[in-house]
């Protein structure tokens, strides 16, 4: 099983599904971040939503996208935009319904996507 496979497991896992999106707790995404970091997998993005029975509101100021952070290698650029989720996770207003999808990139999307010099 590849890291980013056993990243989406664990967010599915500790997540709800909706319209195949998975949606988790402040907290849980915390812990999916540092498990992406483990599994060498980068969380590119995030988005919040507020999210009840009856409808699901993407919250456009609590979207962040940091795939257009520059790196030298995949190290650097998996450890920085991982800190980078980190941090806008934990800077979160903490409201009723909150929850956060991640967009994920291994490093294999990452080698095939980034043009060397």
């Amino acid at each position: 099983m590849s890291g980013r496979d056993h990243a989406i497991g664990e967010m599915t896992r500790r997540g709800m599904t909706r319209g195949g999106e998975v949606y988790l707790t402040p907290e849980a995404a915390a812990a999916c971040v540092r498990i992406c970091e483990d599994d060498d997998v980068a969380v590119i993005g995030l988005e919040g939503y507020l999210i009840d029975e009856a409808s699901t509101v993407p919250l456009l100021d609590q979207i962040a996208d940091f795939s257009g952070l520059r790196a030298v290698d995949w190290l650097t650029f998996r450890t920085e935009v991982n800190r980078e989720a980190l941090e806008f996770i934990e800077d979160l207003p903490r409201r009723v319904g909150l929850l956060i999808a991640l967009t994920l990139l291994s490093r294999e999307e990452w080698e095939r996507d980034t043009i060397t010099c």
